[in-house]
């Protein structure tokens, strides 16, 4: 039993350290190439909403970020519940002013998500008819963007054989203690297994934190309906729209204060839908996860001292490794959260697993018993 462990956790140690290596790596964001895709680009930004005004300041700011960063040739597309209209159109008006260079659309609603399933999809159907761009960059509302995001996109895109470019993000701020979760996903979680994939070139898919793709294609390949039904329209649109390219500039994004309960939904539903849009990948994940067996073996054999030594070992190990990863990204883990942190090993072993139960997400309201739901309304011509 104990050499099983032992190859088991040099696995998971192996690629703890690879993925250390690799987020060290990416620290520092090459420049753009002179090469460079200088169609027309539209950046779309469907809100959630209606928003107070926490939520208001955080996705403006958000918002600002991206307005600053476009180029004579692009168009920043945001859409806002009806309700949402007065504070937007005055926050819109101050950015065309400090941002002249490029173009700043706002379009409001009142029921943006009647279209179909994925309320995100059912606002970016509502703003295509006012993208102006050849190349649509769909991201989600809550990212920010680094200075230069939109130069090195249309550089990433500008390679041979790319058919979309999606953006690798990490958290750099988590104020709350249960945005923790939000923060040790994305940094120690998804973001070193996203750089080794774009590493590898085995990029088979997309994140909603940004995918840049040429608008003709998406309406040669992708059907409104058929996107709008999918819980995971990045996962889909990056099969669709291949071949995948990571992007080479690293946005950030927020976590959302929810409390407990609404971070450990959010971080279920996280890896939920990876494991329904990925099945393979997911289940391959185990082979670096030797915290479950140290754990199963104390479960079977509670009076083993060899036990509890392997397990609290892995578990101090793997909580360093997400915190020197926090660290490396820009972030620092207070010592008031260290036993979150040592208890995060063993809560992301035991969700792997319980994936695989039939158990359903929430999303704005909304249950999802697997990654694909009818469209609630066809808008195709």
């Amino acid at each position: 039993m104990l050499w099983v462990l032992g190859v088991w956790t040099a696995l998971g140690v192996l690629w703890r350290i690879a993925g250390l290596v690799l987020v060290a790596a990416a620290r520092r964001a090459p420049k753009p190439s002179a090469t460079s895709d200088d169609r027309p680009l539209t950046i779309f930004k469907p809100l959630p909403g209606p928003l107070d005004d926490t939520e208001r300041q955080r996705l403006q700011e958000c918002l600002e970020s991206f307005a600053a960063d476009l180029d004579g040739s692009s168009q920043l597309l945001i859409g806002c519940h009806q309700a949402d209209h007065e504070a937007f159109s005055v926050f819109v008006d101050g950015l065309r002013e400090r941002y002249p260079a490029g173009s700043v659309t706002l379009v409001a609603d009142d029921a943006p998500s009647r279209l179909y399933a994925n309320p995100k999809v059912s606002w970016c159907r509502i703003l295509a008819p006012h993208a102006i761009g050849d190349l649509w960059f769909w991201s989600d509302a809550d990212i920010v963007a680094p200075s230069g995001t939109v130069a090195s996109l249309r550089s990433d895109l500008a390679l041979p054989d790319v058919g979309l470019v999606t953006s690798p993000y990490v958290i750099r701020d988590a104020v709350e203690a249960p945005e923790l979760l939000d923060q040790l996903f994305v940094n120690a979680e998804f973001y070193p297994g996203a750089l080794l994939t774009g590493r590898l070139g085995l990029m088979r898919f997309a994140f909603g934190s940004g995918m840049l793709f040429e608008a003709a294609r998406f309406r040669q390949l992708v059907a409104w309906d058929e996107v709008g039904s999918r819980l995971a329209d990045d996962h889909y649109l990056g099969r669709t729209l291949q071949p995948v390219h990571l992007g080479s500039m690293t946005v950030t994004t927020h976590p959302a204060s929810r409390g407990w309960v609404g971070s450990l939904s959010h971080y279920f539903r996280w890896h939920k839908t990876i494991r329904w849009v990925q099945p393979a990948a997911y289940a391959a994940q185990l082979l670096v996860l030797p915290v479950l067996g140290w754990f199963a073996w104390l479960v079977a054999r509670p009076a083993n001292p060899w036990a509890w030594v392997g397990l609290l070992s892995l578990l101090a190990f793997e909580a360093a490794a997400a915190a020197v990863s926090c660290r490396l990204v820009g972030t620092r883990i207070g010592a008031s959260r260290v036993p979150l942190v040592l208890g995060w090993p063993l809560l992301r072993a035991l969700t792997t697993v319980a994936c695989w139960l039939p158990w359903p997400i929430e999303w704005r309201g909304e249950k999802w018993w697997g990654p694909r739901k009818v469209a609630i309304r066809s808008t195709e011509a």
